[in-house]
């Protein structure tokens, strides 16, 4: 008897395949009494390919607000473009229409959960997670499967940096109250980090500059500690269900300029580790870029214990072109 489930579903229409792909994992939902948080990812409202397409959104409240007509349900997002977001795709709509609420973590969250991320001279750190989310009774990560510059890949737990206090996303970076000033003027400043043409300018302009060793160097150990902090987040809280929109996909320099992949595929899955790890095979990426898997024991748990339903990963694998540039913190 297999743990855990990861249903593919590839086909021409996104709406389809993901209503197809819910009903084939609706019998691994349990029977929920509490509160449903949904987390899409509002990275950026000028480029809807970076995104949960506000499409999908809607047929995932819908699917829950159908099977738990009382629930609470809430969606809540948090990233520096949440309220442009919800106010340019009308997301708000959506409360009236589901009797749901829709929140940003960085605006609307008042009570959080503290936990603790490593940093970048190897001590621990504090950082606010928020409190709907530590004491949801069921999370549902919502997003698209993205390369990433720092950390490889984006995925269903990728997704849940967003529910990190604003003021303490930099911790998450290793960017702790606890390192010396000296240090993070080493790193090479984000000017680049933005989901617009000027960003990505600098991205290009940046990567024309030699690199100096001790650069490289801070640059390697903030990768690792971004694994880390993900691995140190995924042990105090997991999504109960992963939905990972790649009808589209993003490829090459994700997270905001990378292309359309063109996957045609929705992967949903009853486990983030099983689901992120399915998903990194059909992406053809290496394991090691999903990044807080690195530091789980007893990997081969996973793999050898769940099903694969709907379309096998052979069926819909698509090379992802990796990001072209030098990875930021």
């Amino acid at each position: 008897m297999y743990k855990y489930c990861v249903a593919i579903v590839k086909g021409k229409s996104r709406k389809e395949i993901l209503i197809e792909a819910l009903k084939k994992i609706e019998p691994k939902i349990p029977n929920i009494s509490g509160k449903i948080v949904i987390k899409p990812n509002f990275l950026s409202a000028n480029t809807l390919l970076a995104s949960t397409t506000p499409e999908t959104l809607e047929v995932v409240v819908q699917f829950f607000r159908s099977k738990f007509p009382k629930n609470e349900i809430f969606i809540s997002e948090g990233s520096h473009v949440s309220t442009e977001f919800i106010n340019r795709y009308n997301i708000k709509s959506l409360e009236k229409k589901y009797n749901i609420k829709v929140l940003t973590v960085d605006y609307d969250e008042n009570e959080w959960i503290n936990i603790e991320f490593d940093d970048l001279v190897q001590k621990k750190c504090l950082a606010r997670i928020s409190k709907l989310y530590a004491t949801a009774d069921y999370v549902v990560s919502l997003t698209v499967p993205k390369t990433h510059a720092n950390i490889g890949l984006s995925l269903s737990m990728k997704n849940l940096v967003g529910i990190i206090h604003p003021e303490d996303r930099s911790k998450f970076h290793g960017l702790s109250e606890n390192v010396p000033q000296n240090i993070k003027n080493k790193y090479k400043r984000r000017i680049y980090d933005r989901d617009d043409r000027i960003g990505y300018f600098f991205m290009k302009l940046r990567n024309l500059l030699p690199v100096s060793s001790n650069s490289a160097k801070n640059i390697k150990l903030g990768g690792q500690i971004v694994k880390k902090n993900l691995f140190n987040l995924y042990t105090n809280i997991q999504p109960n269900l992963c939905i990972l929109d790649g009808f589209d996909g993003m490829e090459g320099n994700g997270p905001w300029h990378g292309d359309n992949a063109h996957l045609e595929t929705i992967i949903i899955g009853n486990n983030c580790v099983s689901t992120d790890l399915i998903a990194a095979e059909i992406m053809n990426q290496p394991i090691k870029d999903i990044g807080y898997v690195n530091y789980i024991k007893n990997l081969n748990e996973f793999i050898e214990n769940t099903e694969i339903i709907g379309n096998t990963v052979d069926q819909v694998k698509k090379d992802f072109k990796h990001h072209k540039f030098e990875p930021y913190l």
